[in-house]
């Protein structure tokens, strides 16, 4: 099946089923995808997928590649609307790797038109909660789900006013 926006990915990990939905093309940086929440035994029914997809979600990933279309296992399993509260573009942030503190520095925020930075280059507390902008690979976002990562956990506490 091919994806489009709506179309709901399966994937298995080592939790249970992870869910993810694309919800909108990101240019420069590739399809952004809703991770929704929860790991599932077996494939949820039509009504609590109607359910899923209206809650809202953990985060946003950006990928650049196609890695559904090449990898086993995964499965389309279906195709539904973006919530309206999940329908603006997202902001997200980035950041240069500090190796010394394992954590992302020099913060700038990007609406999918504009990037700027936050005043005084200290993000706020809302703004350590945006999605990292970071293409992930397929791997990457498995192991992230799996040890309960969130977007947050990549700002270390000095780079937040």
């Amino acid at each position: 099946m091919r994806i489009t926006i709506g179309s709901i990915i399966e994937v298995p990990t080592k939790l249970g089923y992870a869910y993810l939905q694309y919800s909108h093309r990101s240019r420069p940086y590739g399809k952004t995808l809703r991770v929704l929440d929860g790991f599932y035994k077996k494939r949820p029914n039509k009504k609590e997928f109607d359910e899923l997809v209206q809650k809202p979600h953990l985060y946003y990933v950006i990928t650049s590649l196609p890695w559904w279309e090449d990898l086993d296992p995964y499965e389309v399993i279906g195709k539904y609307s973006i919530p309206d509260f999940a329908k603006t573009f997202p902001t997200f942030k980035g950041g240069d790797y500090d190796s010394d503190t394992g954590k992302s520095c020099n913060w700038y925020l990007w609406d999918g038109d504009k990037e700027w930075r936050p005043e005084n280059g200290k993000l706020t507390k809302e703004e350590t909660c945006y999605p990292m902008l970071i293409n992930y690979s397929y791997s990457s976002i498995i192991k992230k789900l799996e040890r309960g990562w969130k977007p947050e956990d990549e700002v270390h506490p000095d780079d937040y006013k």
